[in-house]
């Protein structure tokens, strides 16, 4: 106890003679360290914040009866529906293409 007394006078006395260089060395030091410090709790937390979204975002965290199993969620694809999408998009590329060889006139509207 009387370790964290003395250190508390210690720190009154730089304190109160602040203007007294040897009491200025001390009160540097104690600023630069708690600067130090402070700055490896930010980086320390942030880190630990990091792995903590890391292991949510995977889903490691979460209750195991609401984890959907391999298979049980797949959707069961109609092949007339998929064969409309892949034609819709067959006639976007050719829209596309068609476009690309002879572009539209379009008028500049500044001038």
């Amino acid at each position: 106890m009387s370790f964290f007394t003395n250190i508390w006078e210690r720190m009154r006395d730089a304190y109160a003679y602040r203007n007294e260089p040897e009491y200025t060395t001390v009160l540097t030091r104690v600023y630069w360290y708690s600067l130090l410090t402070m700055t490896a709790l930010v980086i320390a937390l942030a880190v630990a914040g990091g792995i903590f979204m890391l292991f949510y975002a995977r889903g490691d965290f979460e209750d195991p009866s609401l984890v959907v199993s391999n298979g049980a969620g797949a959707l069961k694809l109609n092949t007339a529906q998929l064969k409309s999408t892949i034609d819709a998009f067959s006639a976007r590329r050719a829209q596309y293409d068609s476009l690309k060889t002879s572009p539209e006139n379009v008028t500049d509207p500044s001038k």
